[in-house]
């Protein structure tokens, strides 16, 4: 698999650094990266037993990632649940369809607010794709 993320605090907030070979593997990224927040080694050695369908469009690329990943959270906290895994159906500059694959929980350890737009930003490189995003917790 081709993807990486990174954690860095950011005054009461996470950045979260995403980095991908493909864009559906940036959403894959990111799924990963908001489960290792909310609870740390939580989807490791776990049978993903919970699916959620996801159908979202959004005006371009950025927007997307954070509407994906904010109904992910919502998803998490309204199911109590740790999605580990998305299963891109489809994906375009500006919309997406999939499936979520996780787990139940009993809680999280840390309290995510909401993911923010503020300096959120997801590029096409030479290489593959990028994006930056901020958690407010």
């Amino acid at each position: 698999m081709g993807f990486s993320y990174e954690l860095r605090p950011h005054t009461a907030d996470i950045r979260i650094s995403l980095r991908a070979d493909t864009f559906p593997e940036l959403f894959q990224a990111a799924v990963a990266a908001l489960a290792d927040i909310l609870l740390p080694e939580g989807c490791q050695g776990k049978r993903l037993a919970l699916h959620r369908r996801v159908a979202l469009s959004a005006p371009d690329s950025t927007a997307l990632l954070v509407d994906f990943l904010s109904e992910v959270l919502w998803q998490s906290q309204v199911r109590k649940a740790l999605f580990c895994r998305f299963r891109v159906h489809s994906l375009a500059e500006s919309t997406l369809q999939g499936v979520l694959s996780g787990i139940r929980v009993q809680g999280f350890q840390q309290d995510v607010k909401a993911i923010t737009y503020h300096e959120a930003r997801v590029d096409r490189l030479p290489s593959g794709y990028w994006a930056s995003l901020v958690v407010d917790v």
